[in-house]
């Protein structure tokens, strides 16, 4: 993480400015000790960043805010359910109001899992924010936008014959919404919860969707 976070460092100062943060398709396998625990191993990340043609006028500094994500799982047949422990809102608000503007969240690749009883567990994975703020205005912590949070199921439903997943729905629809009233979409999250109906092939995963608009004075 140290050296995602120089990488970031090294291209603002280049007058670049961070887009968002991707997963890529390169992996490495955990240890076998690191498997016993729980360890999910590491993974390539892709940085995205807008670089400016001529010289800018603006340089922006960028901020990581490491936030453990816990989830609460409940095992059983034939449902079971995750439910995850976190108040976004909160932590979205706590830096826009030092004056920070949220660029994307990233997950680390590796959680750890503490069974809890018979039926349940504990999993807690790290999530890194990106903040973003005007280099020249690092010591002001006047508010630039205000945040919001909204819940959304996905359905996914299984072809077990086929081996496919297909999704039913859309969130364009909450995203045009909030467009039209002046919301920016920051990013998506998905999160671990999830719950299913005895015998469906049905899934619902919920996906947090995270906006943020210019404060108006």
């Amino acid at each position: 993480m140290a050296q995602l976070i120089q990488q970031v460092k090294d291209m603002s100062s280049r007058g670049g400015r961070l887009v968002c943060l991707e997963s890529s398709l390169s992996t490495k396998s955990p240890s076998f000790l690191g498997s016993l625990q729980g360890k999910a191993g590491s993974a390539d990340v892709d940085l995205l960043f807008q670089m400016p043609v001529q010289s800018p006028s603006t340089l922006y500094t960028y901020q990581a805010v490491n936030i453990p994500i816990v989830s609460k799982v409940k095992q059983g047949f034939p449902t079971g359910k995750i439910q995850t422990e976190c108040d976004f809102s909160e932590q979205l608000q706590s830096l826009l109001s030092e004056g920070w503007k949220l660029v994307d969240i990233f997950y680390d690749s590796e959680f750890s899992m503490k069974a809890i009883g018979r039926s349940r567990s504990r999993v807690s994975q790290n999530s890194v924010w990106f903040f973003e703020k005007e280099l020249n205005r690092i010591n002001d912590n006047t508010p630039q936008y205000e945040g919001a949070v909204i819940e959304y199921w996905h359905t996914v439903k299984y072809r077990s014959l086929k081996g496919r997943a297909t999704a039913e729905g859309s969130w364009n629809d909450v995203v045009v919404e909030m467009g039209q009233q002046g919301w920016e979409l920051a990013c998506l999250v998905k999160l671990r919860d999830q719950t299913s109906q005895p015998f469906s092939s049905k899934l619902k995963m919920k996906i947090l969707l995270i906006f943020q608009r210019k404060l108006l004075r």
